[in-house]
């Protein structure tokens, strides 16, 4: 079930509650494994959603272009393979940008949402937002699952279901320490040379740090080595690129 047409109607200060499987924009394909369920939407360019929250918990994973989304007083921008965890009734609205946005959710029912919270703990109730992180990485895996035909994939699917849901539980709670700037010039330089690789003390030179210092922050700060962000970042370009 789809919820379209009449969001110009709606007062801009009211939070509607869209039910399970209900969703502003359209369609494309939807799926059920035990108590997931996936589906994949599309929005136009310049499409404006009102202040709305989710019956279920779900992620969204951008699969191709992008939105600015307002939770609360703050924005945030959510562009190619970022990911969002909505805890149930977590209120938020989304304007997108200047090309059609393509979104895949992943909507948890409560039975199995409790059955980890039991294991793991409780599911924080505020908004997540990961980007290139390891939960990016298997949100990516997840979708390639959704959209397989062998018979494996629906066991895959549920499996990475957990993975991310493991990777929202280990999210840091309150402010996390300050990057120094010598590492988002690190991170300059490794765009700015893409797709080429250089190497760890070829950017380490560049920034003024020793090697095994840069790694090690790096690490700390981004969850995953230099190399591992250099090939989630040639997945993330192919992506836009397949897409436009």
């Amino acid at each position: 079930m789809k919820h379209t047409g009449r969001s110009g109607r709606i007062l801009r200060w009211m939070s509607v509650t869209l039910p399970e499987g209900t969703w502003y924009g359209r369609e494309r394909a939807r799926r059920r494994v035990g108590g997931l369920l996936l589906s994949e939407t599309v929005y136009p360019a310049g499409e404006a959603l009102p202040l709305h929250e989710h019956e279920r918990a779900y992620f969204c994973l951008v699969v191709g272009g992008g939105f600015t989304e307002r939770v609360g007083r703050s924005t945030r921008e959510c562009g190619p393979a970022t990911m969002v965890f909505h805890p149930a009734g977590a209120s938020h609205a989304d304007r997108f940008g200047d090309r059609a946005c393509r979104c895949f959710n992943v909507e948890l029912n409560g039975s199995w949402l409790e059955r980890m919270s039991e294991d793991a703990g409780p599911i924080p109730d505020a908004s997540t937002v990961f980007r290139r992180r390891r939960a990016n990485w298997v949100a990516l895996h997840l979708h390639e699952e959704f959209v397989a035909e062998d018979p494996a994939a629906d066991l895959a699917i549920e499996g990475l279901a957990l993975a991310l849901v493991a990777d929202v539980l280990r999210a840091p709670e309150g402010p996390r320490e300050r990057a120094p700037s010598w590492l988002d010039r690190a991170l300059e330089v490794l765009h700015a040379a893409f797709p080429a690789d250089p190497g760890l003390a070829e950017i380490a030179e560049e920034v003024g740090v020793h090697p095994v210092h840069l790694a090690r922050v790096f690490r700390r700060h981004h969850g995953c080595s230099m190399g591992e962000y250099a090939r989630r970042l040639r997945v993330e370009r192919a992506a836009e690129a397949l897409t436009s």
